[in-house]
């Protein structure tokens, strides 16, 4: 099984800690009561701070994610860093995929 991983890392300009308290409903929440009922497959968040990682094992999903979190994060004035966003095919299948594993730091 593959999983579709998407890491990201937001951009908040003004009242940082505001925001980051926030979070917990702006993304956390609605992963739990919108995100994940709507995925055909399984769908994972793990946020530390302003950073998180997604991970669905279906790519269909976390295309569908991606599209609807950029939506979600404009409602409340936050924008996703594109520089810092990715979305990157994870499986211990690798090598025998002809896929090179990404080099460097995600955030």
């Amino acid at each position: 099984m593959a999983v579709i991983v998407i890491t990201s890392k937001l951009r908040i300009q003004k009242f940082k800690p505001l925001y980051l308290d926030n979070l917990h409903y702006v993304l956390d929440l609605w992963f739990e009561k919108v995100v994940k009922p709507c995925c055909e497959g399984e769908a994972y968040l793990c946020r530390y701070a302003d950073d998180f990682v997604a991970a669905f094992s279906l790519q269909r999903d976390a295309e569908r994610f991606y599209e609807a979190l950029v939506k979600r994060l404009n409602k409340f004035g936050l924008e996703v860093a594109e520089d810092k966003t990715k979305i990157i095919r994870f499986t211990r299948f690798r090598k025998e995929e002809g896929v090179s594993a990404p080099t460097g730091s995600i955030f």
